[in-house]
Order: C-alpha cells, then sequence, then structure tokens
C-alpha cells in the first residue's frame, strides 16, 4: 500500500503560505530559488507531511545564497553558528552538512518574525538540484494568513525527480542501495552512525534525503499503472518515458530502471486520476508538460533511447 497520502491543491496552497512570507523577500530580489524539503513536496508534490513541519528548506542557487542569506537575517532571523544537524528523509538526530546555512527566528524584539519557523538555505549543488533548467523550476500560488496571495517558486516533477536521483546513484553505500531504494531502511541504532567516518556518514545522509523524496514523489504523482511488474522499458507508459526524457540521461535510465523493479499496489488502492486535477492535466500539474517543446518528433521511447547512445 501507498505509505504517503495525497492532499489537494487548495489545501496545499493554504498549508503552506503562512510558513513562506520569506518568498515574498526572495522574489522581490529575484533570487533563485524553490521551495524544498516537507513543505516543497506538499506544494509541489501534493505529498500530505507525515509530520507537522517545524521547519522550511529551500534550495537556492549556489550564486544566489549569500543574498540569500542577507534577506532572511534583515527580516530578523539569526543564523545559527553551530549549523543544521540531520536533514529531512534522514531521522537520526546526527551530522551536520555544513553547507546548509540555518537560521532561527528571534525570540523577541520589533523585527522578530510573525510566528516563524526556523529556515535552512541549501546550496543547489549540494543536492544536485539543476537549477538552471527552465523544466525544473514552476510557481504555484499560496495563500497567507490573511488571505493575501502570491507566487512561490518550487522545483518540477522532472526537476526533483532529478535531484533525488542524482542522490541516490552518487550517494548509495552498495549495490542494494542503489539499485533498490525503495526498499532501503536507515539503520534504527543512532550509534550506528555517530561511529561512522565523516565522509560515509554525509553520503548516508544524502542518500536518504534523495531516497525520501523519491519514495514520496513516486507514491503520490504517479498512477497506479505507472507502478511496478514490468519486464521492459516498451511496457512503461508514454508518460513515463517522457519524464525519463526531461532527466539527465543517466538519470532517465536509471528512472526507468527503477520503474521496473519497483513494488506493485493494490489494485483497490486509492488510484490518482486527471479529473481531480479540474482544469489541468497530470502534466500540467506536475510539470511535465515542458516535455511537448523538448521532444524529437518521434515515438518517446524511441527518443529516449536515442538519447543514450
Amino acid at each position: 500500500m501507498r505509505r504517503t497520502t495525497r492532499v489537494s491543491k487548495w489545501t496545499a496552497q493554504r498549508c503552506v503560505g503562512p510558513r513562506v512570507d520569506v518568498t515574498k523577500y526572495f522574489n522581490e530580489h529575484k533570487v533563485n530559488y524553490g521551495l524544498w524539503g516537507s513543505l516543497g513536496l506538499l506544494l509541489g508534490m501534493l505529498c500530505s507531511p507525515r509530520e507537522t513541519p517545524n521547519e522550511v528548506d529551500f534550495v537556492i542557487a549556489d550564486r544566489d545564497l549569500l543574498s540569500a542569506c542577507s534577506i532572511v537575517e534583515k527580516l530578523g532571523y539569526v543564523r545559527q553558528a553551530e549549523g543544521k544537524t540531520g536533514i529531512f528523509g534522514f531521522p537520526p538526530k546526527v551530522g551536520k552538512l555544513e553547507e546548509i546555512q540555518r537560521f532561527c527566528p528571534r525570540k523577541q524584539g520589533t523585527n522578530a518574525p510573525t510566528n516563524p519557523l526556523p529556515i535552512n538555505l541549501i546550496p543547489a549543488s549540494l543536492v544536485d538540484f539543476r537549477d538552471t533548467e527552465p523544466a525544473y523550476i514552476m510557481e504555484s500560488e499560496v495563500v497567507g494568513r490573511n488571505g493575501d496571495v502570491w507566487k512561490v517558486c518550487h522545483p518540477s516533477l522532472p526537476g526533483l525527480m532529478d535531484a533525488a536521483l542524482s542522490m541516490t546513484d552518487k550517494h548509495a553505500r552498495d549495490e542494494d542501495q542503489h539499485d533498490f531504494p525503495h526498499y532501503t531502511m536507515f539503520d534504527i541504532r543512532r550509534d550506528a552512525y555517530t561511529n561512522m567516518p565523516i565522509n560515509e556518514l554525509r553520503s548516508q545522509m544524502l542518500f536518504f534525503h534523495g531516497k525520501s523524496m523519491w519514495l514520496q514523489m513516486v507514491d503520490i504523482t504517479f498512477k497506479w499503472e505507472d507502478q511496478g511488474g514490468r519486464d521492459s522499458y516498451e511496457e512503461i507508459p508514454e508518460r513515463l518515458l517522457n519524464l525519463a526524457y526531461l532527466l539527465k540521461p543517466s538519470n532517465g535510465e536509471y528512472f526507468l530502471d527503477l520503474i521496473l523493479t519497483f513494488p506493485v499496489y493494490d489494485e483497490d488502492f486509492w488510484e490518482l486520476e486527471e479529473k481531480q486535477f479540474a482544469e489541468e492535466s497530470w502534466e500540467e500539474v506536475f510539470g511535465v508538460d515542458a516535455v511537448e517543446d523538448e521532444l524529437p518528433v518521434q515515438e518517446p521511447v524511441t527518443a529516449f533511447h536515442a538519447t543514450q547512445g
């Protein structure tokens, strides 16, 4: 059965808005950013958070990181010199990724943010997010606590998928983690990580970060008939072949290989249907419609294989 539940776009817009006021200033100063982590999955992929969000993650283009930090500080947040422990998708509270800039709100004073959460600014290069790809970023409206409406940037399904697969591909500890990330579990023993060499711990943090996003994306954005149980690429639905085409070539092939091994859900479980998205198609909701302009004039499966040659 599915591990993640889906919310409506209406719900996502109203859950996210009050938590991301800072994006108004990112937009004003033209910072290249994307909402990331649990709130990014909520707004972009309609994934219901498994726990109430207690922080806000943003992926920031490396070239804009200093500007983003300055904006957050001017809004009354304080940079945490000790950094951030852990990362979304990696439950053990161990390990630090020094590239992540963490800010917490002031507890008092006239510049203190209203009902704020800690903010983590994650360099795009750390999580392999290719922010210069036009098809990898989208905008969605959110609704603030006072009813104000504005647009927030977040990764599209191709953009988030490409980053997640880059991390599982690059940081897998062994062949099993690489080939079957959906079956991989983290070690519940905290000392299994505290005694781990720093570079290995760093890789495992990023592997599980990518794995968690990959799994939640598949749970929510894929239709029942998209799931595993196939023997060849030719049996994979066209929409997923088109999605693979929008990934970098090595990730496209990796993605399709994973689809072939992904577990099949029960037929009687909730099924994603396009009619549930009102006036928008599956491709439009998740940012896969860019493929219409990108694909060569040939059959999608042929086009995908052509990129691998």
